[in-house]
């Protein structure tokens, strides 16, 4: 919550992750409750939106998890994060979230990285039919980057870049 803090006094727009352990995006109740109150937490300090996500054992969505993010962060903008690449079924993951009212869903295509995925992803962003936006993430580099978004037929992307230098280079790609 610090970090928020931190950030928020720079005038950024930020996505708050709730995500109570770095460990499998099978959650316990305890893991559960305390994404929901973090989720809430977070817009409380002023996130502009949240991420998060959880599975069942099964391979489906949390839709319970979901349902309740949803509902506690109100009108925020809410993103799925990459438990959303451990569904079994990518097509009915991505209808829950929908339904749920979630904003975005990141996602590698339901492969080690979005590049491997962008068939995948340009499904998803098909069958989504702008009801949800489509992150494609996992991986991103400026040397495909202008051709991931040419591909998957994606707005935006998600990398890993905290290097100015790697920033600048994504920024270049995609102008």
């Amino acid at each position: 919550m610090e970090l928020l803090r931190d950030c928020l006094t720079l005038g950024v727009p930020c996505m708050a992750m709730a995500r109570p352990s770095g460990g499998p995006f099978v959650l316990s109740d305890a893991e559960r409750a305390r994404t929901v109150l973090d989720a809430a937490r977070m817009i409380d300090l002023g996130a502009h939106g949240v991420v998060f996500g959880g599975i069942t054992p099964a391979g489906a969505l949390d839709d319970a998890l979901i349902a309740a993010v949803v509902r506690v962060v109100d009108d925020v903008e809410t993103v799925f994060h990459r438990a959303f690449d451990h569904a079994t079924d990518a097509t009915a993951a991505l209808e829950v979230l929908i339904e749920a009212g979630v904003s975005r869903v990141l996602t590698g295509g339901h492969r080690g990285g979005a590049w491997d995925g962008r068939a995948a992803l340009a499904h998803l962003a098909t069958a989504s039919a702008a009801r949800i936006a489509i992150l494609p993430g996992g991986g991103v580099r400026a040397p495909h980057a202008r051709d991931l978004l040419n591909a998957t037929g994606a707005d935006q992307l998600h990398a890993r870049a905290t290097d100015p230098g790697v920033i600048a280079a994504l920024r270049a790609a995609i102008s």
